[in-house]
């Protein structure tokens, strides 16, 4: 039997069909470069606050902690705010703004969540300093979708 090496490669009788049959096969089970919806995006944090991005590092938590528990999410959310968007945590609670793009030590929602303001959210706590960390690197870069 004779292996196909680099050089002869491009004489095989197949060749032609190897680049269209590996295309159509990671279309079929969903793995097309450049196409996915942004739930989908993996966070980027490796640790430098200017890679922080909404919906790979930030969203997910507060889907964890303030959505999942129903009270900032639906018709009647907790202070009239709800987060289960990034256009609703923009349009804030009752109309004022909750993130200041750009500063955190302003923000509302920052200073509730590490306890600067009161009441300390979430209310039982559980953000992590790493999860506080994300949300005040999303916010002072400029809190951008």
């Amino acid at each position: 039997m004779r292996l196909l090496t680099l050089v002869n490669y491009s004489r095989h009788p197949f060749s032609r069909l190897i680049i269209p049959v590996t295309l159509a096969s990671a279309l079929l089970i969903g793995v097309s470069p450049g196409c996915s919806s942004k739930e989908d995006v993996i966070p980027t944090n490796g640790g430098n606050p200017a890679d922080t991005v909404f919906y790979g590092d930030v969203k997910p938590i507060f889907d964890g902690e303030c959505a999942i528990a129903g009270c900032h999410v639906g018709a009647s959310p907790a202070a009239d705010l709800r987060m289960d968007t990034y256009a609703n945590i923009m349009a804030g609670a009752g109309g004022n703004p909750v993130v200041v793009a750009g500063n955190s030590m302003q923000s509302h929602l920052y200073m509730h969540i590490t306890g600067a303001s009161q009441p300390m959210m979430p209310v039982d706590g559980t953000l992590t300093p790493a999860q506080i960390n994300s949300i005040k690197n999303w916010i002072d870069d400029g809190a951008l979708e």
